[in-house]
C-alpha cells in the first residue's frame, strides 16, 4: 500500500498582510466610531469652543452673573463671538470673547466690551 501525502499550503505573506491591513481598517473605524458616539468629532472637526462654555466663563465677570452666546467661538486667532452678560445687581451688557491664541486643544480668549 501506498500512501500519498499532500504538503500543507503555505501561507503567503500577502495574505498575512491583508489580515493586518483588515485589522488596521477596523480599528479606525471603531475609533471613528467612538469619537461620533462621544461627541469628540465635533471638537476635532470644527476645532470650536462650545457657546455654553464662554458662556459660563463670561458668567463670571460679574457677581451672580449669568450669560449666553449665540455660537460657538471658532478656535482661530482673531475669531469672535458676543455674549450677554446679567448680574444680580448688574444690569445686562454685552462682552465681545477675541480669540488671543491657539495651541493644539488651548484656545486662549478674552472679553472686550464691543466699540
Amino acid at each position: 500500500m501506498s500512501r500519498s501525502t499532500t504538503p500543507a499550503p503555505k501561507r503567503s505573506s500577502t495574505s498575512r498582510w491583508g489580515s493586518t491591513l483588515a485589522l488596521a481598517g477596523a480599528a479606525a473605524y471603531l475609533l471613528i466610531c467612538l469619537a461620533q458616539v462621544t461627541g469628540l468629532d465635533e471638537l476635532v472637526a470644527t476645532h470650536t469652543v462650545p457657546a455654553a462654555v464662554v458662556a459660563e466663563d463670561a458668567a463670571g465677570l460679574v457677581p451672580s452673573g449669568s450669560a449666553t452666546c449665540a455660537d460657538d467661538l471658532t478656535a482661530e486667532v482673531g475669531a469672535t463671538i458676543d455674549c450677554s452678560v446679567v448680574g444680580a445687581e448688574t444690569p445686562l451688557f454685552v462682552v465681545r470673547a477675541t480669540v488671543t491664541s491657539v495651541d493644539g486643544e488651548d484656545v486662549a480668549y478674552e472679553f472686550r466690551r464691543p466699540e
